[in-house]
């Protein structure tokens, strides 16, 4: 077998302790050095993982050397952190959003090109089984015409300093969205309040309209009394629920149809149709723990990653339209995409 990859991470706060304990777990990676600003955190690395390198600043890690680096750090540090990596020959998958304007990520994307190295953005739930069922649901035909997606993911708490709720929660459901589609949005509206932070909303509400007639629209908050992280598909032929929260898949056998023929609004009518409803199994499996193998699989063989910065790219730069919409009180914003796609 080849040597281990030696992997640093930047940033030990929410996501930072899963991405260390995921590679204590699994095979052919270990933690090389943990970095982080703060004293507290940095106490807590030395006392949990004796084995592994602490350090207070970015520059001294990169001296001690690592193949890989995970940046797990505030939204607004991505870029210069994933971009100083890179620039130090290390591979780099870095927590979402992996930008904070379009430009951003697109310059990161050409720069992981250049240097031949791997830039793979986190969007966890691309990396979940239940997601790939439901996207495999769609693409075989098993919904019928896809009509709309509502997203729901909220709860109380976890209120960021340096970003609103959409550019926290957002790339989320945006990761989602677009490969279920298969489409980028043409157009989206935002709409949001600041109810505990002065000018950072906790709570907004999303609406993207695509070129193939679809639309999905995303409720976004840290202020609600539930936590729901939930996905509903409807298509022409069935819809489903996903709950991320339960990991489940409902599929329901329910459509409507006009019925043919109808030659005067008299005779016009409806067709519902109410069949079974069930259970979709799903593979069980952490969806960090597929991100993070994938990951090393990439490194190893040179394969471009599923979350990579193209992907990067446009939740930012739907996210940046939306941010656009939100800041004009609701009004819709055309999103401008490159022509080389």
């Amino acid at each position: 077998m080849s040597k281990p990859i030696r992997a640093g991470l930047i940033g030990f706060g929410y996501w930072g302790p899963m991405f260390v304990r995921n590679f204590a777990e699994i095979d052919g990676v270990e933690t090389a050095w943990v970095c982080d600003r703060d004293p507290e955190r940095r106490a807590a690395v030395a006392e949990r993982y004796p084995d592994v390198a602490v350090f207070e600043t970015l520059d001294d890690a990169l001296i001690a050397g690592a193949d890989a680096v995970v940046v797990a750090t505030p939204p607004r540090t991505h870029e210069p952190l994933a971009r100083k990596a890179l620039e130090a020959g290390l591979h780099v998958l870095v927590e979402k959003p992996i930008a904070m304007t379009g430009d951003e990520a697109l310059a990161l994307g050409r720069e992981a090109e250049q240097r031949n190295l791997t830039l793979m953005v986190g969007h966890i739930l691309r990396y979940s089984p239940a997601l790939q069922t439901i996207k495999t649901m769609i693409e075989d035909g098993d919904l019928g015409d896809l009509y709309y997606l509502h997203s729901t993911r909220v709860n109380l708490g976890r209120h960021h300093r340096d970003v609103n709720v959409m550019w926290d929660l957002g790339p989320h459901d945006m990761s989602a969205i677009l490969p279920l589609v298969g489409q980028r949005p043409e157009a989206v509206s935002a709409w949001g309040r600041s109810f505990i932070q002065q000018g950072l909303e906790d709570v907004a509400f999303l609406y993207l309209r695509f070129p193939g007639g679809q639309i999905a629209h995303v409720h976004l908050s840290w202020l609600d009394p539930l936590k729901v992280r939930q996905i509903v598909v409807v298509g022409s032929k069935r819809m489903l629920v996903y709950d991320d929260v339960a990991t489940t898949i409902t599929l329901h056998d329910k459509s409507v149809d006009v019925i043919p023929h109808a030659e005067t609004l008299e005779e016009f009518r409806l067709a519902y149709h109410y069949g079974e409803t069930h259970q979709v199994p799903v593979a069980p499996a952490e969806p960090l723990a597929v991100e993070i193998a994938h990951f090393l699989d990439c490194i190893r063989h040179g394969t471009p990653p599923v979350s990579g910065a193209a992907e990067g790219f446009e939740v930012v730069r739907v996210l940046e339209a939306a941010q656009t919409s939100l800041e004009r009180g609701g009004a819709e914003v055309a999103i401008e995409w490159p022509s080389d796609r």
